[in-house]
């Protein structure tokens, strides 16, 4: 199994802001991008991520959403790990 991190950083008019960030464990990216959309009902922001590998915990959208226990526990080699959260702003 492979880490990825998938994010999205959406903005619309209207819509306000949304940031959502995903760690996964899965075999391709592809996979762990087919899983977002299924395990999380994420469909329309599919259209908007970014699927990384590794764990990314330098990118804004990690610095606003992913504590640094959270970062600690991610990184501790026992176990599969899926961690998901995620934030709305509406701005109206």
């Amino acid at each position: 199994m492979n880490k990825y991190t998938i994010e999205v950083d959406y903005f619309a008019t209207g819509e306000g802001r949304t940031l959502i960030i995903n760690y996964v464990m899965d075999n391709t990216p592809e996979d762990a991008l087919r899983n977002f959309i299924g395990d999380y009902s994420y469909d329309f922001y599919s259209h908007y991520a970014e699927v990384k590998e590794g764990w990314v915990f330098d990118s804004e959208v990690a610095e606003i959403l992913v504590s640094p226990a959270v970062q600690k526990l991610l990184n501790d080699p026992a176990g599969q790990k899926f961690f998901t959260a995620n934030l709305h702003l509406d701005y109206g």
